[in-house]
């Protein structure tokens, strides 16, 4: 399951995205001095600011019962994992990085409502994530459309891609 992030194929638009991969230091010492240090790549967090949810994305991100036009969340619903695809425009060029982060997470967002006085305003709906590994140490992939066959490129949106 996929949730997809882009503004021109898809309904879906995404606001804010931020990802922080979790780079724990492994040092390892011999002799009272470092003998070996490097960064290991486990996961990470973020957060994905949308213009609201519909009643299905509820049950898509998590795991929520949909019925007769409403949702139930309830206390035992369990958050399926997702991939997520988005795209950034390429610095300086007019290409663009296709990225997929695998085996996320997403919490429910908190509810809140503030008084309309006179106006409608945009509905902004913060959800928080977690990435972690997959089996084969997958975190996230990305491609740039430089380089890359254009085939690849145009069923980015299809299925998550693995290289």
């Amino acid at each position: 399951m996929c949730i997809i992030c882009r503004p021109a194929k898809y309904s879906k638009i995404m606001k804010t995205f931020s990802d922080k991969q979790k780079t724990p230091r492994a040092q390892f010492y011999a002799d009272n001095a470092i003998d070996y240090s490097d960064y290991v790549f486990n996961g990470g967090e973020g957060t994905l600011t949308v213009s609201g949810l519909t009643m299905s994305e509820y049950n898509t991100l998590f795991g929520s019962t949909v019925n007769a036009g409403g949702v139930l969340v309830k206390s035992t619903d369990v958050a399926p994992e997702v991939a997520i695809l988005f795209e950034r425009k390429k610095l300086g060029s007019s290409y663009i990085v296709l990225y997929t982060l695998y085996a996320c997470k997403f919490a429910p967002p908190a509810i809140g409502a503030k008084t309309m006085e006179g106006g409608v305003e945009e509905e902004n709906v913060e959800l928080k994530f977690t990435v972690r590994e997959l089996a084969d140490g997958g975190i996230f992939y990305m491609l740039d459309s430089e380089s890359a066959p254009q085939a690849q490129i145009d069923g980015w949106y299809t299925a998550v891609t693995k290289p």
